[in-house]
């Protein structure tokens, strides 16, 4: 039997969230952790979308400051190394990048939708594999994109997951060692790796 654990945004809201939340783990000792996005987060990249399309550019920057100085504050919380800055950096990165284009073009499609909705469980993953691996040195804590395993049909915003394909995939995953993989819920990829 393998043991799956999820987390939803509540039990990844902050810094002693997350940190409460990687202690169930060590009792639970599950091979894969699924994490939703920090607690309000989804809302907020929501909102971000329907003011970039709505409104003007002075209006979406306050939202990616609040998203970015909440998880600035989780990983400095919980004394991320260089490494985990930098890709969190990255992730914040995207997310301006994105939210610019939208701005531009007064309009999001349901694939640029999905892929800036990812962004929550993909900053959160991150975050809570730092609280994982201080918590439980002696096991290796590896960060999972579901996307590479979570395979679904083309249709974007309501996507369909394809059983067959994430089973091929998910049989290539070490469920045997010392391994915890942490992984994001809600989210997948259609057979051109675009994010569903």
């Amino acid at each position: 039997m393998i043991i799956v654990s999820k987390f939803g945004g509540s039990s990844m809201a902050d810094k002693t969230a997350m940190v409460r939340s990687a202690n169930v783990v060590t009792k639970s000792l599950p091979k894969i952790v699924v994490v939703s996005a920090t607690y309000g987060t989804t809302n907020q990249l929501l909102s971000l979308i329907d003011t970039a399309i709505n409104s003007s550019w002075k209006n979406v920057t306050p939202i990616i400051e609040s998203i970015s100085s909440n998880h600035k504050k989780i990983a400095e919380g919980l004394n991320s190394n260089s490494n985990t800055l930098k890709k969190l950096e990255l992730l914040l990165t995207e997310l301006s990048t994105f939210a610019q284009g939208i701005c531009l073009l007064n309009e999001c499609s349901p694939k640029a939708t999905d892929r800036i909705l990812s962004l929550g469980e993909r900053m959160s993953s991150l975050l809570f594999q730092t609280a994982l691996t201080q918590i439980m040195p002696e096991k290796t804590i590896e960060l999972l994109d579901a996307r590479k395993i979570i395979k679904t049909n083309n249709s974007f915003n309501e996507a369909t997951p394809i059983p067959s394909e994430i089973k091929k995939l998910c049989s290539g995953l070490d469920l045997t060692s010392n391994i915890i993989y942490i992984t994001q819920g809600f989210i997948g990829s259609n057979d051109e790796n675009e994010t569903t």
